[in-house]
C-alpha cells in the first residue's frame, strides 16, 4: 500500500505574501519522496497578472480586511524534478487557483527514487496568500477555515435514480436529525500527529431503505477519507417519503478527525 507523507510548514520571517503551510507526497511503496530544491517566493504582492482573472481587486479586499486567501494545488514531480500536470481542487476564491499554480510552476525538486531510479511522485501543497508574517496562531485560524464551511448539496456523480423513484436534496442539519444508526470511524490514536485535524465533508446518497448507498468526499484532502467512508457506508437514516412513496436522499455529512487525548494542545 502506498505511503502518503504529509509535512506542515510555517515560514513566518520572509518578505513575501505567499506561505507554504502544508505538503503531502504520495510515493509508491518502497520509494523515497521528492525533496525541495528551489522554492522561490516573489517579493511584494507576488501576483501573476497573465494567468487568468486579475487578482488585484480581490487581493486589496483580502489585505484590507486582514483575511488570508488560500489554495490547494496538486501536481506530479517528474523524473527531472519538474512540477507537471497541475490541478487545483480547492481555493478560497477560484482565481487563487491559477495564482498558486503560477507560483509553484517555477519550483524545482530532487525527484523521488525507487530502485535507484528517479520516478514521478504526486505532491499536494496548501498555500496561503496574505500577511507577510504569518504567526502560528494566524496559521491555525487559516487552517480552521480551509474547506470548513459546510458545502451545500449540489450536482454529484451519483448514479441516476431507478425509474419511478424520486430523489430529494435535504440540508445536512435537517437530515442529521433523521439518523437512526451512525458508526464512528476507527481513526488511529496517532491521527493528531498528521496535522489533518478538522472536518472532512462528504456528499452522501441515502437509499429508499435509509441505508447509505454512496459517499463521495468533497474538497477536503485527508488520508483518513477511506476510514471515514467505511464508517459512513454503515449509517442508517429514517427513510424519506414523497407523497407516501419511499425516496432517495442526497445530503452532505461531515466527519471530524478528533484530537487524541494524548495529543499536545
Amino acid at each position: 500500500m502506498p505511503l502518503k507523507i504529509g509535512v506542515e510548514f510555517l515560514l513566518p520571517d520572509k518578505q513575501s505574501r505567499w506561505h507554504l503551510t502544508r505538503v503531502s507526497f504520495d510515493p509508491p511503496t518502497g520509494a523515497s519522496r521528492p525533496v525541495f530544491l528551489s522554492a522561490r517566493y516573489p517579493l511584494g504582492s507576488g501576483l501573476a497578472l497573465d494567468v487568468g482573472p486579475s487578482p488585484i481587486d480581490e487581493a486589496r479586499i483580502v489585505a484590507a480586511v486582514g483575511r488570508q486567501a488560500w489554495a490547494i494545488v496538486s501536481f506530479d514531480v517528474d523524473e527531472n524534478g519538474f512540477p507537471r500536470n497541475f490541478e487545483a481542487p480547492d481555493a478560497s476564491v477560484d482565481l487563487w487557483k491559477n495564482q498558486a499554480i503560477a507560483l509553484v510552476r517555477q519550483w524545482r525538486f530532487t525527484p523521488g527514487m525507487k530502485d535507484g531510479k528517479p520516478i514521478t511522485v504526486r505532491c499536494t501543497l496548501e498555500l496561503v496568500w496574505g500577511q507577510r508574517n504569518l504567526s502560528a496562531a494566524k496559521l491555525a485560524e487559516v487552517r480552521a477555515g480551509e474547506g470548513q464551511q459546510e458545502p451545500a448539496p449540489g450536482p454529484s456523480q451519483f448514479h441516476p435514480p431507478a425509474p419511478g423513484v424520486a430523489r430529494v436534496t435535504i440540508p445536512a442539519s435537517t437530515q442529521a436529525a433523521r439518523l437512526i444508526h451512525g458508526v464512528a470511524p476507527e481513526f488511529p490514536s496517532t491521527a493528531w500527529q498528521t496535522g489533518l485535524r478538522g472536518k472532512i465533508y462528504f456528499e452522501v446518497l441515502i437509499g429508499t431503505d435509509g441505508h447509505v448507498q454512496e459517499a463521495l468526499p468533497i474538497i477536503r484532502l485527508s488520508e483518513f477519507i477511506p476510514l471515514a467512508t467505511k464508517a459512513l457506508m454503515q449509517w442508517v437514516y429514517q427513510p424519506a417519503l414523497i407523497n407516501g412513496s419511499p425516496a432517495e436522499v442526497a445530503t452532505t455529512v461531515s466527519i471530524e478527525v478528533p484530537l487524541h487525548e494524548g495529543a499536545p494542545k
